[in-house]
C-alpha cells in the first residue's frame, strides 16, 4: 500500500508547541507558542530553520497566514500582529489589539480575517504599516476558533455552536446560516465545491452550502481528536491531535479513509503547498511528508471499458500498485490472452510490467491522466468524453478566474470564485474519435496580467472489433508468456 511517508522532523523550540503551519511557495511558517514565529526552507529531504522572532510579553503565537507579501499571526490575547520577511530575517510591521482571544487568521488576498473566539469574527486591511479594523460580528455565546473562506463566502469553525457562513462587503458581515450537527467545531476548509469541518471528537463532516443553507452531507469519525483541516483539491488531511495525520478522499456522498500515520508527539495543525503535506507538532516540531494515493484508485476502468479498449482499439487504461493486484486482473476483467498491464508500486517508481501473451505496447493510465510509454505512442489518448482540469494555486492566495478555450479561442468553461489551492474544471465534453486537440487556460487572479497555458490531446480511437493489434505507432516486441 501507498501511502503518507515522513521526510522530515526538525523542532528548534524551548518552550514547545508548534501550532500552525503555513507557506507561500518559497518559505514554511510556524507559530510557535511562547517562542514566536519560525521560518524554515524546505528542500524535499530536510529543513532549515531560517529566523525565530518573538514580540510582546509572550503570549501564545496561535496561528500564521500569508498574502505573498507579508505574515499575519494571531497571537492570543495580544491581537494580530504583521511581518516582513526576506528570506534571512522576520521584521515586525505593526501589531493592533481590538480585544478578546485571537485564535487563527486567513485571508483572501485583500482583507485578513480573524477567529477571535468570544468576540466573534474580524475583518481587517493592512496597508503594509498600519492595520484597520473594519467590521466585528459575534452571532453566538460560543468560541470562534477558525475562518477560511472560499472567494465569495467566509466560513467560521465556532466550537460548540456548529459552523457558520458569513458574506463580507468591505465594510460589514452578513450572516447567512448557522449549522449545528453535535460536537466542538475546530477547523474549517474547502475545495470549491464543498465545505469540510474538523470536529474535535466527532470526526470530519463534509457540507454543501448553496449562498443560503448549509446541507449536511456526511460524517466520518476515526478516533482521535480532529484540530484541524485541509486539503490539495483532491484529498483532505486532517491533524488528529494525538492520533496522528490522517488522509480521506470525499466522492459527493461519503468519505473514505485512506491512510494515518502517527510519528508521536500532538498534531495541531495541517497544510499543504501543492508538493509536500505539512505538520504542526506541538513539542515535536514541525514535520514534512509526502503523499501517494492507495490501492485500487478511482480510475481504474469497468470491466466493459476495459474490454472495448482490448478488443478494439487495443488500448488498456490501468493503473496499478502490487502484484498481487495485477496477477489477479485476467479473472477480474474475464481476460484469456493478447494483453499487457503496466503498474508500479509507487508513483516515483519506473513501471513495471505484467505480461500474458504480449505481441504490443498498450496505453496507460497515469495518475488522473492519460499517458503513454514515451518509446511507443507518440500520443495521450484521451477518452471522447473526458473532462478539463488544472489544480492552481496563488502565492498571494487571490481568488481566480479560469476559463477554458479552444485554440480558435471559443470559451469551453469558465469557473470563477476558484480558490488557491484547489482544482478548476470543465464539464464533460463531447469530442470526436481519433482527433487532435488543442487548448489553452487562462488564470486570473483580478490583480496581475492572466497566465494562459496551453495543452493538446488526441481522443482514443473509436473502437471496432477485431483481432488483437498494434495501436498506431506502437513498436511490436514478443515478450513470452509467464
Amino acid at each position: 500500500m501507498v501511502e503518507f511517508t515522513l521526510l522530515d522532523t526538525q523542532y528548534d523550540g524551548t518552550w514547545h508547541e508548534y501550532s500552525s503551519v503555513w507557506g507561500d511557495g518559497t518559505y514554511i511558517y510556524t507559530t510557535c507558542s511562547y517562542d514566536g514565529i519560525r521560518a524554515y526552507s524546505f528542500d524535499g529531504t530536510n529543513f532549515t530553520l531560517l529566523d525565530t522572532q518573538r514580540d510582546g510579553h509572550g503570549q501564545h503565537y496561535n496561528s500564521v497566514w500569508g498574502d505573498g507579501t507579508y505574515i499575519y499571526v494571531a497571537c492570543a490575547e495580544e491581537g494580530i500582529r504583521a511581518y516582513g520577511f526576506d528570506g534571512t530575517n522576520f521584521t515586525l510591521l505593526d501589531t493592533q489589539d481590538d480585544g478578546g482571544y485571537y485564535s487563527r487568521v486567513w485571508g483572501d488576498g485583500t482583507y485578513i480575517y480573524i477567529a477571535c473566539s468570544d468576540r466573534g469574527i474580524r475583518a481587517y486591511s493592512f496597508d503594509g504599516t498600519n492595520f484597520t479594523l473594519l467590521d466585528t460580528q459575534d452571532d453566538g455565546i460560543g468560541y470562534y476558533v477558525d475562518v477560511w473562506g472560499d472567494g465569495t463566502y467566509i466560513y467560521a469553525a465556532c466550537d460548540g455552536e456548529g459552523i457558520r457562513a458569513y458574506s463580507f462587503d468591505g465594510a460589514d458581515f452578513t450572516l447567512l446560516d448557522t449549522m449545528f450537527d453535535g460536537g466542538y467545531y475546530w477547523s474549517v476548509w474547502g475545495d470549491g465545491t464543498y465545505i469540510y469541518a474538523a470536529c474535535e471528537y466527532d470526526g470530519i463532516r463534509a457540507y454543501s452550502f448553496d449562498g443560503t443553507n448549509f446541507t449536511l452531507l456526511d460524517t466520518q469519525d476515526d478516533g482521535g481528536d480532529y484540530v484541524d483541516i485541509w486539503g490539495d483539491g483532491t484529498y483532505i488531511y486532517v491533524a488528529r491531535a494525538d492520533s496522528g495525520i490522517c488522509a480521506y478522499s470525499f466522492d459527493g456522498a461519503d468519505f473514505t479513509l485512506l491512510d494515518t500515520q502517527d510519528d508521536g508527539g500532538t498534531y495541531h495543525g495541517v497544510w499543504y503547498d501543492g508538493t509536500y503535506i505539512y505538520a504542526a507538532c506541538g513539542d515535536n516540531g514541525i514535520r514534512a511528508y509526502s503523499f501517494v494515493p492507495p490501492n485500487n484508485p478511482p480510475d481504474t476502468p469497468s470491466s466493459s471499458d476495459l474490454s472495448t479498449h482490448l478488443t478494439g482499439s487495443n488500448l488498456y487504461l490501468i493503473w496499478l500498485f502490487d502484484d498481487e493486484y495485477a496477477s489477479s486482473i485476467a479473472t477480474k476483467f474475464g481476460l484469456t490472452s493478447g494483453y499487457c498491464i503496466y503498474y508500479r508500486t509507487n508513483q516515483h517508481d519506473s513501471w513495471n510490467t505484467y505480461i500474458h501473451q504480449v505481441t504490443a505496447d498498450v496505453l496507460i493510465l497515469n495518475g488522473m491522466y492519460l499517458q503513454v510509454q514515451p518509446d511507443t505512442i507518440p500520443n495521450s489518448y484521451i477518452a471522447i468524453n473526458t473532462t478539463l482540469d488544472v489544480y492552481v494555486t496563488d502565492p498571494d492566495a487571490d481568488v481566480m478566474t479560469v476559463s477554458f478555450y479552444w485554440s480558435d479561442d471559443t470559451l469551453i468553461k469558465q469557473v470563477t470564485g476558484v480558490a488557491s489551492g484547489s482544482t478548476a474544471k470543465t464539464d464533460a465534453l463531447s469530442l470526436d474519435y481519433d482527433t487532435s486537440y488543442n487548448y489553452y487556460i487562462l488564470i486570473d487572479d483580478g490583480i496581475n496580467d492572466p497566465t494562459r497555458v496551453d495543452k493538446s490531446f488526441t481522443t482514443m480511437l473509436k473502437p471496432v472489433p477485431h483481432a488483437w493489434g498494434l495501436p498506431p505507432g506502437a513498436v511490436a516486441k514478443t515478450m513470452g508468456v509467464i
